[in-house]
């Protein structure tokens, strides 16, 4: 008997995610896949703020990332200095955190983007 019901909510778990891979649908979007900034305290040369919930970081060999944060970071856009809260082994990526001096704001989504500074002309 377990082993039927275990069947069935698998089942029930596949269900809902077999229906957004229709190859026919063309309006699907494909997630961006996520990055990560590798020795960050010694790589991150760059920052801007675009908006409250978005951070726009400058890497090494002028690497480019966009963070999306979980909420608004609140004056976010109107400091001169930042923290950069990063994972034990020196990564900064989707798991980790900004600290300005209101609030530590949390990283939803990392991902590596072309030089906005480049993209704009």
């Amino acid at each position: 008997m377990k082993t039927f019901l275990a069947s069935i909510t698998a089942l029930t778990l596949a269900a809902p995610a077999a229906a957004f891979d229709d190859p026919d649908d063309g309006s699907a979007s494909a997630e961006p896949e996520q990055a990560y900034i590798p020795f960050a305290n010694s790589s991150i040369r760059s920052w801007r703020a675009p908006e409250r919930d978005i951070l726009l970081i400058e890497a090494n060999r002028g690497r480019w990332y966009r963070a999306e944060f979980l909420g608004p970071c609140n004056g976010l856009r109107f400091t001169e200095a930042i923290g950069f809260d990063v994972n034990s082994n020196g990564r900064f990526d989707r798991f980790s955190s900004v600290i300005t001096r209101d609030q530590r704001c949390r990283v939803r989504s990392l991902v590596r983007i072309p030089d906005p500074d480049e993209t704009a002309e």
